[in-house]
């Protein structure tokens, strides 16, 4: 179950920053640390957004 709510949560983040320019990570971050807790969702949201980062540039 919270791997299906981190999936439609990064969905809806990836979509809202595609929109709006920005806002994927105050989005994510919250549910991440809910999930996996802080000293986990810090590297996980900095390799999501290393990840998103590259995609932009490569689109």
């Amino acid at each position: 179950m919270s791997i299906l709510i981190i999936v439609l949560s990064g969905m809806f983040a990836g979509v809202l920053s595609g929109i709006v320019g920005t806002g994927s990570s105050i989005i994510l971050l919250p549910i991440l640390v809910a999930v996996f807790g802080t000293k986990a969702a810090i590297p996980i949201m900095a390799i999501a957004a290393l990840i998103a980062n590259c995609g932009r540039v490569i689109v």
